[in-house]
């Protein structure tokens, strides 16, 4: 009976995970407004048991404090090199009792946010993030810059097969299961990313591509090994059906490997980013005229009792900061789609050795290869048709550049 002076209430907490609990009654008849903390016994012997608390008239009385305004940093730099950051909003007074936000980004492809301030930055550009308290609708904001020259682009598809199963899809799951183990026990991850930011690449500069992974576990000997990754020339797999019975096959040559990590905790932290420079692989792949690239994702080894068993987060997970990513990074350069002027005319495009370069000023001719290295330098003694030769050179894209004027040329 609650209408009495005396209230007696039970709380249990099967999952264990809460250290106490505020029990608060408004507006009683005989006790008025009243709160009591809880603490909850949470050991392994006494986890999940129930508690027994009573409220009376020697309770806590309880005083709603108002949410009177809030708090960011005015300004937050981020780059490629510092992808992750975190936004703690002040609430005033710090005593205040609802300290509940939502957030809010301008420019979600330029910077997101989460429910908890967790910002990821995707490329280059300024956004403006905004926390508004749920109590009261106070509002703060801070202007993210996120600098350096950088395109980042989450996977196209990403799944996982298993011997154990061999018909079975998982594209639909959250996280990426890789572990080398006996037959029946073998699992591998297969990803598929757009290199089509790359048509971004200017003249003179040089690109690095690093795919972004998550590790999101790890079993109990899963440091012993190694996570190796194969290319994928078949881009013509589907995550929703993809299985270990058609699995596309991947080459024997690894672009990149590095060792197995054994995430501490499920919660977000950069020590299980995990970062592979694929940059050659990458390049070699574009040049060919390709604009995405797959690979399998697998282990140099058993690891010892079979405990080598890894997950990493796919496409799917709802934290965009363990999604994988294709992260491209540029230099500074001329822009190679900027010909306005079109006082020299460069062609062909795609040529087995000669192009041909309509010369109306006596500017330096330059070409450059896909790092950014000047492989011809030279200025021509006339103006007219000028020819260059790229025969003795491998195939491959390549920057002709001459006065204002860029262009890419294919040599097969």
């Amino acid at each position: 009976d609650i209408l009495t002076d005396e209230i007696e209430v039970y709380v249990a907490d099967p999952s264990r995970k809460k250290e106490q609990v505020d029990l608060i009654i408004r507006n009683h008849p005989l006790l008025g407004d009243k709160e009591l903390n809880c603490k909850l016994n949470n050991n392994s012997a006494y986890g999940g048991s129930t508690h027994e608390f009573v409220i009376d008239k020697n309770t806590t009385d309880y005083v709603h404090i108002y949410v009177e305004g809030v708090s960011l940093p005015e300004k937050l730099s981020m780059s490629s090199k510092n992808r992750y950051e975190q936004l703690t909003p002040v609430i005033t007074p710090a005593n205040a009792r609802v300290q509940t936000v939502t957030w809010s980004s301008s420019d979600e492809n330029i910077v997101s946010v989460g429910q908890n301030g967790e910002l990821f930055a995707y490329e280059n550009g300024e956004a403006t993030i905004t926390v508004t308290t749920d109590e009261g609708d106070f509002q703060a904001e801070c202007k993210v810059v996120v600098g350096g020259s950088f395109k980042s682009s989450i996977s196209l598809a990403d799944s996982y097969v298993y011997d154990g199963s061999a018909s079975s899809n998982y594209g639909t799951a959250t996280s990426i299961t890789v572990k080398k183990d006996n037959s029946g026990y073998d699992r591998a991850g297969y990803f598929k990313f757009s290199i089509a930011d790359l048509e971004n690449l200017k003249s003179g500069e040089s690109a690095k591509a690093t795919v972004v992974l998550y590790a999101l576990s790890g079993g109990a000997t899963v440091t012993e090994v190694s996570w190796l990754l194969y290319p994928v020339s078949n881009l013509t797999w589907d995550e929703k059906t993809i299985t270990w019975s058609n699995k596309p096959a991947a080459g024997t040559t690894v672009i990149a490997q590095k060792k197995c990590i054994k995430p501490a905790s499920s919660d977000f932290t950069t020590t299980s980013v995990l970062e592979f420079d694929l940059t050659d692989y990458v390049l070699s792949e574009y040049e060919k005229g390709n604009k995405e690239i797959s690979f399998m994702m697998t282990q140099n080894a058993r690891a010892a009792s079979g405990g080598g068993t890894s997950t990493i987060s796919s496409k799917e997970d709802s934290d965009v900061r363990k999604q994988p990513r294709m992260l491209i990074e540029f230099t500074d350069g001329v822009n190679i789609e900027d010909i306005a002027s079109e006082k020299v005319e460069i062609y062909p495009s795609v040529t087995t050795g000669l192009v041909f370069i309509s010369v109306t000023e006596l500017n330096p001719i330059q070409v450059f290869d896909l790092n950014g290295k000047m492989l011809i330098n030279f200025i021509p003694s006339s103006v007219g048709e000028v020819d260059l030769d790229l025969s003795s050179y491998p195939a491959g894209l390549y920057f002709v550049k001459t006065g204002s004027t860029t262009q890419k040329v294919i040599k097969r």
